[in-house]
This record gives structure tokens, sequence and C-alpha cells, in this order.
């Protein structure tokens, strides 16, 4: 009974509390408790990834020791308050290379080959989606067998630029939007020294195409 009393006081106070709050706290809530849930689906993956791994006992105590050394050293990183934000995400990206690194030593061929298949499921998918798309572009295009392998290579090149840029941790969001916008630009004279002026038209066409597609997809959605 009493304990039946104690859990409707816990309640009636929880409740009284709920109904006092300001909508900036109840906001501050739910983004604490949004951040939570991400953090229990995150620590579900590792533990679903972790079983399918098949770890032996001695890896799974290395593995908790790399782990908890890791959790220990982003603590202590973040109540460094003489870091700027910048200094903070380079420096916790380094330790995050380095844990991952470590457990990557921990594991045979198999289970790496299994870990990358788990990370990945849809690389080969991509692969060939981004295949059908030159394809097609070379279809569209009327491209030469040349100008198809010029186009692709400078592709290859675009992406991998592009990638570096977004993995750039010492550049603001500004400056990487602006240093993708002169990527793209550059990218478009560059097509132009491969392209006739009849198949630039038509490729810009094409990326305007493109544009309204995402655009109107977005809009779906919202």
């Amino acid at each position: 009974m009493k304990k039946y009393i104690s859990a409707i006081l816990a309640f009636t106070i929880i409740g009284f509390t709920a109904s006092a709050q300001t909508k900036e706290t109840i906001s501050s809530e739910k983004k604490e408790i949004h951040k939570n849930q991400g953090k229990w689906k995150q620590g579900q993956h590792k533990a679903n990834m972790m079983k399918d791994l098949n770890l032996s006992e001695r890896q799974k105590q290395e593995a908790k020791s790399i782990w908890d050394t890791y959790q220990s050293q982003t603590k202590v990183l973040s109540e460094d308050k003489s870091l700027s934000h910048e200094d903070f995400l380079a420096k916790r990206s380094e330790l995050t290379k380095e844990q991952r690194s470590k457990f990557q030593s921990l594991l045979t061929p198999e289970q790496k080959a299994k870990m990358s298949e788990k990370k990945n499921p849809n690389k080969n998918k991509g692969g060939k989606m981004k295949g059908n798309r030159g394809e097609k572009m070379k279809d569209q295009l009327n491209l030469s067998d040349d100008q198809a392998a010029k186009m692709k290579s400078q592709h290859q090149i675009l992406r991998t630029q592009a990638k570096a840029i977004h993995e750039n941790t010492s550049l603001s969001e500004d400056q990487k939007k602006e240093q993708m916008k002169d990527l793209r630009n550059r990218t478009k004279e560059l097509e132009k020294t491969i392209l006739t002026a009849e198949q630039v038209q038509k490729r810009e066409e094409m990326r305007k195409n493109r544009f309204n597609e995402i655009k109107s997809r977005k809009s779906e959605k919202s």
C-alpha cells in the first residue's frame, strides 16, 4: 500500500511540475529525449554489430577497454574550455580514428569483411546506380567513348574533392558551402573543354531538370 501511495504521489508531483514548465524548458527536454534516443539507437546498432561479428571473449574484453579509454578521453576533451569548437572537433576526430584503428586491429580478416558489409549494405547497389547514371548521360548527350571516359574521370575527381571538403573539420559550414560552389564552377569549366557547345547546353538542361526533381521531392515530403 505504501508503495502504491508513493507511486501516486510521485506521478502527482511530476504532473504538477510538468504543468508549471515553460515552453522553452519543454522544448529543451524534447531535445534531450531525442538525443538520448539517438544514443540508445547507436548503442543498439553497436551491440548488434558486435553480436554479428561473433567476437571471442578476449576480443570483447579488449574492445571494451578501447571503448572505455575513448569515452574517458572524449570526456576530458569536452571539459577543456580552452579549446575552440573547431579544435575540439578536430581532436575528437583524431580520437575517433585512433579508436577505430585499434578496434580494427583486433579483428580477423573475416570479421573485417563482415563489418564492412554491415556498414555499407548498399555499396554495390550504389556503384551500380552511378554506373547507370553514367550510361544514361552518355546516351542523352550522345558522348563518344573518349568523352565518356573523360567525364567519368572528372566526376571521380569531383567526388573525391567534395568528400575532402565535407570531412575537413577545420572549415566552417559557410566555408564548406563556398568551396563546394567553387568546385562546381570549376567542374563546369572543365566540362566545356570535353563537350561540344551543343552538349554543354544539353548538360545544363539536365542539371536544371535534376534540381527541379529534387526540389519537388522535398516539397512532397514536407
